[in-house]
């Protein structure tokens, strides 16, 4: 059974699980106030225009400045700034204009948002771009309209003379089971938060930088985004927010009313289906596998690299060994993927794939690895493997990496994942005593340390550090 397991019983942060027959296959955590600005819309100001790198700062209200590129611009805006030879693009505005920018890549560590003047609003079945007539999908699964009358599906040409001259939409790969009506009641929708949103913008009371329309919450996303007829239940650990999504999917999503239901369980929601330990795997660096195998996770903010190992697996055949393990390394690869957001590139070394006589079985995982990609919401790409047993994934990150967005870096050793031991760290104070000890008018000095690295300097270098005090005089 397909679940969707939603926890909002902290007011601070909402829980999203996607569980599968026992299986967690993708996680989502916000936290309020949320620091996730995706699709958020704002009324900005441009502060710096940066030609050479072809885009601009803009000041939408966050502490760090967003980054515009000029090749981000909605299509009435780059029929006015045409790219050059070079490959950079003209400004179409100065310094301190307003702009209407949408937010395309949430901040992240020191880099700003990365805004778009290409606004795009989202409902269940449809994403309508207001002022773009020709969006172009890079998404498998999105169809695109032919014109502003009809839209062409996998079963039928769907008629909508609702959507005004100059606008362009998308329907998602679930509209084709939708009827007309459905669809039609979504797009006035997005039609009418567009009016909502130009007039604020347009507006001279709001001055930017200004919020004029934030994404929903977790919980309706939700129900908007991923709820599709493969999910058999959606359940809730809270009473209010399981009433306010049953009001919702009355109003605007009345045939998965009968999907949700409220956990009635003394046991706490993620830990009756077994969703906390899984969740808990996801901070590991090694994670052993039914065969047992294991694989090592190393993730640095553009590359991960996945090390697949026989460890304890046994069996008469290696090859056999070897393909088995594979393939449910790769599982628990792109299942890691989806739960932590990786993004960026993956390289992932497998087990006996370098060999000739290996390459039936090296095109059987590959094979095996492409067809689940097919299950992540986010862009994939995947190479062949390589000769040397490599295999190259390509990964878009649809948010804050999960170890991000529950913990910090780490005081003592700064995100490096290793902390120096206590003799390095007592050969070094004592290098910055025998130094500091003899400048000129140090009379006293002290040390806070550890306690370990004090039992050891007590223990094995208190002689050295009793000659530096005789020699140079200081206590």
């Amino acid at each position: 059974m397909k679940r969707i397991l939603v926890s909002t019983l902290n007011p601070k942060q909402t829980d999203v699980a996607f569980v599968n027959k026992g299986i967690l296959y993708d996680l989502d955590i916000e936290r309020q106030p949320s620091e996730q600005l995706l699709e958020n819309v704002y009324k900005a100001r441009i502060t710096s225009i940066r030609p050479s790198i072809s885009g601009a700062f803009v000041n939408y209200g966050s502490e760090k400045p967003g980054f515009l590129s000029f090749k981000h611009l909605a299509a009435k805006t780059a029929d006015i700034c045409p790219a050059k030879e070079s490959g950079s693009a003209e400004a179409p505005f100065s310094e301190g204009d307003d702009v209407l920018v949408q937010v395309a890549k949430d901040a992240r560590g020191d880099k700003g948002a990365q805004l778009t003047t290409d606004i795009s609003l989202k409902s269940q079945h449809l994403i309508l771009y207001p002022e773009n007539p020709h969006p172009n999908p890079k998404l498998s699964g999105y169809i695109q309209a032919r014109n502003r009358y009809t839209i062409h599906s996998a079963t039928s040409d769907i008629k909508l003379s609702l959507l005004p001259e100059g606008m362009g939409l998308i329907l998602k790969s679930s509209s084709c089971t939708s009827t007309t009506e459905v669809l039609e009641i979504e797009l006035k929708w997005l039609l009418k938060i567009w009016e909502k949103i130009k007039a604020a913008n347009e507006d001279e009371i709001y001055s930017s930088p200004r919020l004029l329309y934030g994404r929903e919450e977790s919980p309706v996303r939700v129900l908007r985004d991923y709820a599709g007829d493969t999910v058999d239940e959606i359940v809730f650990d809270n009473e209010k927010t399981f009433a306010d999504i049953k009001a919702y999917s009355e109003w605007c999503l009345p045939e998965y009313k009968t999907r949700l239901r409220l956990h009635d369980q003394k046991t706490a929601l993620f830990r009756h289906y077994d969703v906390d330990r899984q969740i808990r795997l996801a901070f590991e660096r090694k994670i052993k596998l039914p065969s047992g195998g294991n694989i090592v996770i190393d993730s640095t903010e553009a590359l991960t690299a996945v090390d697949v190992n026989s460890a304890q697996a046994r069996g008469s055949d290696p090859r056999e060994i070897a393909l088995k393990i594979n393939l449910e390394a790769i599982d628990e690869i792109l299942r890691q993927l989806r739960i932590r957001d990786l993004g960026g590139l993956v390289v992932v070394d497998l087990i006996g794939m370098s060999n000739r006589e290996d390459q039936d079985d090296a095109e059987k995982v590959y094979q095996h690895a492409k067809d689940s990609l097919r299950n992540d919401r986010a862009l994939t790409r995947i190479e062949k493997i390589s000769s040397f047993g490599l295999l190259q994934i390509e990964r878009q990150r649809l948010r804050s990496p999960l170890s991000e967005t529950v913990s910090r870096k780490c005081a003592y050793c700064q995100g490096r994942g290793f902390v120096f031991n206590v003799e390095y760290l007592a050969l070094k104070i004592m290098s910055i005593v025998s130094e500091s000890a003899f400048k000129d008018r140090v009379a006293r000095l002290e040390c806070k340390l550890s306690p370990d690295v004090i039992a050891y300097i007590f223990n094995n270098m208190k002689n050295s550090f009793v000659e530096v005090e005789q020699e140079a005089n200081v206590e």
